[in-house]
């Protein structure tokens, strides 16, 4: 078997290898999401992992949404594949603010090549306002706060005069991408601030795009490690 064979191998293996042990995302609470840990599961040729939930900050006596208030529904739409999270308790009254913190990863073989946000609302009362932030690591996992690769942020938001709710950026090719997502519901200058459920999905290149890419991946680990 000569190197160049079985370089492919070792690298697709490598690859491939995190995605076998894990079956594919269902409908279930973002508390069985956490519980997946490092295995993580699967929504297309995306894996999903390392899912992390918290309440980062609340005033006015908000009730906070606990990850077993959050159902998590996989989403497939054409080239893009993630998740779409809802509760019933993403909402604030007059008075009140809350900041949650979603943390996880994705990965892919062979590439990702965008982020899209989208917010799904029964608006927002002014001056009430509820945004999502979602900070991508693009090329590596967060550590903490920290991202080795390149950042990138998508932002929607509506306070029931103003609304952005759809946000998608495109970014080089990457088989690992790092998500930090904060949602912040504010209402402390009067009104409401709520929403229903918001997407978060990667996009992915066509099949065949995929397959010339990763191809390209192959020969640039083929250039490096050849025998000189």
């Amino acid at each position: 078997m000569s190197w160049r064979v079985l370089g492919a191998i070792i690298l697709c293996q490598g690859i491939l290898a995190p995605m076998a042990e894990a079956g594919p995302c269902g409908i279930g609470t973002l508390a069985s999401y956490i519980a997946l840990g490092s295995t993580g599961c699967t929504v297309g040729s995306l894996a999903f992992t390392d899912f992390a939930f918290s309440t980062a900050s609340s005033s006015g006596g908000a009730v906070a949404v606990t990850a077993a208030g959050i159902t998590v529904t996989p989403v497939i739409a054409g080239v893009k594949a993630g998740l779409n999270y809802a509760s019933a308790g993403f909402g604030v009254t007059a008075g009140q603010s809350i900041q949650y913190l979603l943390a996880y990863a994705i990965d892919d073989p062979p590439i990702i090549h965008g982020f899209e946000l989208e917010m799904f609302t029964d608006s927002p009362v002014f001056p009430g306002i509820a945004q999502i932030d979602s900070l991508q690591c693009v090329g590596a996992v967060f550590l903490g706060t920290s991202c080795s690769g390149t950042t990138l942020l998508n932002s929607v938001f509506d306070n029931g005069a103003t609304v952005s709710h759809l946000d998608t950026e495109i970014f080089g090719p990457a088989i690992t991408v790092g998500n930090r997502t904060t949602i912040t519901l504010d209402a402390t200058s009067g009104g409401s601030a709520n929403f229903e459920s918001f997407n978060g999905l990667a996009i992915v290149p066509e099949p065949e795009s995929s397959w010339l890419i990763a191809g390209g991946f192959l020969l640039l680990f083929w250039s490096r490690h050849a025998p000189r």
